[in-house]
């Protein structure tokens, strides 16, 4: 009997965390943070290799 009634309040809470109205602001995207900070390496590594192009065009240059 004790577990009924244990499994029959798990289940309550369950749908009553279920139940939203649905008229929330939607939150703050969990890995916002993260994924700015990849864009950032990104254009970062996008830089860095520009660079290292425009060396090694400039080694070819002179080696010629």
């Amino acid at each position: 009997m004790n577990g009924v009634v244990r499994m029959l309040q798990w289940a309550s809470v369950f749908l009553l965390c279920a139940c939203t109205s649905g008229n929330e602001a939607p939150e703050e995207h969990i890995w916002k943070d993260q994924t700015e900070v990849l864009d950032q390496v990104r254009q970062v590594e996008q830089v860095l290799q520009q660079a290292n192009t425009k060396k090694r065009s400039e080694l070819e240059r002179q080696t010629d």
